[in-house]
C-alpha cells in the first residue's frame, strides 16, 4: 500500500501555514477587532447588505436559500455597477469588491446591462456569503436563517439609512428586480450608493461609526477591544503624520513592538500610554509573529538541504550539514557558545545590555533596553533573515539567526510569563494548547541548565518536524496535501518548497474602512486624520501635546 503522500490529493491555500502557527495569530485578531476582517476593507458594504436583506425580504415572498442568495446577488451587482460608473472617468478611486467581473460587464454592455450576473463566482451568496455573513453577524447586525438571514433592530436601523439615501433614484424605484437595467439609471444609483459617498455627514456615516466605535457584543471576550484598536490606530496615524512617517502595516508592526520605528535614517519615538493595555495586547501578536518567522525560517532551511539531496537526510545529518550556525550565534552574541549550556549563553546575551543574570528582573530590563536604537533587536533579525531567504542565502546562516531571535524573544518574553498581567493572561489562554512563544517556555524553562545550543537547535527541529506532520495529517483527512517532506525509516525527503510568512494584521482592513468613514485620508505620501478624527479622539481622552 502506498504511503498517504504519494498519492494524489487536491492542493489548496491552506498550504501556507505547515506548522498551524496562523491559528493563534487568527484569534489574536478576531478577539481584537470583532467584525473587521482582511477582506472586509469597505466600510458601506455593511450598509449594503443589510439594506438587501432588508429590501428583499420586503418585496419577495422568499422560499428557499437559493431565491435568498438570488436576491442579495441582484443588489450586489448594481452597487457594483453603480460605484464603477460613478468613478467611469476617474483614473484613481477606492474599487468596490467585485471590480474585475463588473468592469467585464459594463466592456460587453451597450445602453442596458443584463443583470445574470455574479461579481462572486465563489459563493452563490456573493461577496455577503463570502465575506461579509460573519462579520455582519459578529455586529449585531444579522442573525443566521435556515431559508434567509435576517436584521436585528441595529441591522435594520443601518438599512434604513442606506435606503434613504438611495430612495430618490430611478433604480430604487423601478429597477431593483428588473433582468435588464439601463446604463444611465446604474449611472444615476452610482452617485448616491458608491463608496465614496459614504464620507458625506449623513446618518448612515454616523451610524457605522457609532457600530465600529461601539462595545463588542457577547460571545466576545473583551469589551471594547475594537474601538480601542481603532483609536489607537488613528492615534498612531496623527503622531506618524506629525513626524513625516507614512503609517502602514510595517509601522504599526513597530510601533507596538517598540514604540519606535526606523526609516532607515531616524529612529522616531512615539507615546501611547493612553492604550497600554490595548497596545500590550497587540504586541503580543507580534511577539507571536516574530517567534512564527524563526520557526518557520528553520523549516524552509531544513525543506532547502533536502531538496539538494536525492538521498535525503536524517537529523544528525541536517544537524552536521547546518553546524556553521554556531559562527553565526557567536558572531551575533559576541560569546562563545562552545562546552556552554542555554543559560551560560543567555546571561551572556543580557550581559550586552546591561542587564544582571537571567530572571524576571533582567528580562524586563533587556524589554525595556533592547530597542530599534540597539544593534541587536528582532526587527534588525527579521530584515536580515528576510534578505537572505531572497537572495537564496546559506541554511547554516539561516539557522542561526533564527535561533538568535528565538533567544531574544524567549528572554524578552520572560517577564510576563506565568504573570497576572491581564493582557497575558489573555494571550496564555488565547494560545493554550498551540504552539507558541508560551509553549516554548513552558518546554525550556527547567532545561537551560542542561541544554547546549545544538540540544536548544534538536529540540526546534523536532518541535518542527512534529507539528508539520501534525497538521498535514489532520489536512490530509479532508483532502488536502500540504506536505513539504517525507518521512522513511528515519530520513527525511523533498515533496515542495516553502518559504516562512507573515500573518495579516487586519491593519489595511482598519485603515479602509477608516478611511470610508471619513476619519483619516491618504494621498500618495502622506496619511492623516480628519478634524472628526481629533473630535474623537480627545472625547475619549487623549490629550495631544500642542
Amino acid at each position: 500500500m502506498d504511503p498517504l503522500w504519494t498519492r494524489q490529493v487536491k492542493l489548496t491555500q491552506r498550504m501556507m501555514d505547515p506548522l498551524g502557527l496562523a491559528r493563534v495569530s487568527e484569534r489574536i485578531t478576531s478577539d481584537l477587532l470583532p467584525g473587521i476582517t482582511t477582506t472586509t476593507t469597505v466600510a458601506r458594504n455593511y450598509s449594503l447588505y443589510c439594506w438587501a436583506i432588508y429590501d428583499s425580504l420586503k418585496r419577495v415572498n422568499i422560499q428557499s436559500r437559493s431565491q435568498f442568495a438570488d436576491e442579495m446577488v441582484k443588489r450586489e451587482n448594481a452597487f457594483v455597477l453603480g460605484s464603477l460608473l460613478h468613478h467611469e472617468k476617474d483614473r484613481e478611486f477606492k474599487s468596490p469588491i467585485g471590480v474585475d467581473v463588473g468592469r467585464q460587464v459594463l466592456e460587453n454592455s451597450n445602453k442596458v446591462v443584463r443583470m445574470d450576473f455574479r461579481v462572486s463566482k465563489s459563493n452563490p451568496e456573493g461577496f455577503y456569503g463570502l465575506y461579509y455573513k460573519g462579520p455582519l453577524n459578529t455586529l449585531g447586525l444579522t442573525r443566521r436563517g435556515r431559508t434567509f438571514d435576517f436584521l436585528t433592530k441595529r441591522g435594520k436601523e443601518l438599512a434604513l439609512s442606506f435606503e434613504k439615501n438611495i430612495k430618490q433614484t430611478e433604480y430604487y424605484k423601478k429597477y431593483i428586480t428588473r433582468k435588464v437595467i439601463p446604463i444611465n439609471v446604474l449611472r444615476e444609483y452610482g452617485k448616491k450608493a458608491c463608496i465614496c459617498m459614504l464620507k458625506r455627514r449623513t446618518r448612515e456615516r454616523e451610524l457605522l461609526r457609532k457600530i465600529f466605535l461601539g462595545k463588542n457584543l457577547p460571545p466576545a471576550v473583551l469589551e471594547y477591544s475594537r474601538r480601542d484598536t481603532l483609536l489607537m490606530v488613528l492615534e498612531m496615524i496623527r503622531q506618524c503624520d506629525e513626524k513625516n512617517v507614512f503609517f502602514d502595516d510595517w509601522v504599526f508592526r513597530n510601533i507596538i513592538f517598540y514604540s519606535q520605528f526606523s526609516d532607515g535614517r531616524k529612529i522616531y519615538r512615539f507615546d501611547f500610554s493612553k492604550f497600554k493595555d490595548i497596545k500590550q495586547r497587540w504586541r503580543f501578536f507580534q511577539f507571536h509573529e516574530y517567534f512564527a518567522y524563526a520557526l518557520e525560517t528553520i523549516l524552509h532551511a531544513f525543506i532547502k538541504e533536502l531538496k539538494l539531496r536525492e538521498e535525503g537526510l536524517t537529523k544528525n545529518e541536517f544537524l552536521k550539514v547546518v553546524s556553521d550556525y554556531k559562527k553565526i550565534v557567536e558572531e551575533k552574541l559576541s560569546t562563545r557558545v562552545k562546552d556552554k549550556r542555554m543559560i551560560d549563553i543567555i546571561n551572556d546575551t543580557l550581559m550586552l545590555y546591561g542587564c544582571e543574570k537571567f530572571g524576571k528582573n533582567s528580562s524586563l530590563i533587556f524589554d525595556q533596553r533592547c530597542t530599534l536604537s540597539s544593534k541587536l533587536n528582532e526587527e534588525n533579525l527579521r530584515i536580515e533573515i528576510e534578505y537572505l531567504i531572497n537572495e537564496n542565502g546559506n541554511s547554516p546562516k539561516l539557522i542561526g539567526l533564527s535561533i538568535v531571535l528565538l533567544i531574544l524573544l524567549f528572554i524578552r518574553f520572560y517577564h510576563f510569563y506565568n504573570s497576572s498581567d491581564r493582557a497575558y493572561v489573555w494571550f496564555h489562554d488565547i494560545s493554550a494548547g498551540e504552539l507558541s512563544l508560551k509553549a516554548l517556555t513552558d518546554d525550556i524553562k527547567h532545561r537551560l541548565n542542561d541544554f547546549t545550543l545544538e540540544d536548544f537547535l534538536r529540540h526546534i527541529l523536532d518541535l518542527v518536524i512534529f507539528y508539520h506532520n501534525t497538521v498535514a495529517y489532520n489536512k490530509l483527512v479532508y483532502g488536502n496535501d500540504t506536505f513539504r517532506f517525507k518521512e522513511i525509516s528515519g530520513r527525511y525527503f523533498f515533496v515542495r518548497d516553502f518559504e516562512p510568512t507573515w500573518r495579516n494584521t487586519r491593519i489595511n482592513g482598519v485603515l479602509g474602512i477608516l478611511e470610508d468613514l471619513g476619519l483619516c485620508e491618504t494621498s500618495e505620501n502622506t496619511r492623516s486624520v480628519t478634524d472628526d478624527s481629533i473630535k474623537i479622539l480627545r472625547n475619549h481622552g487623549v490629550n495631544f501635546a500642542n
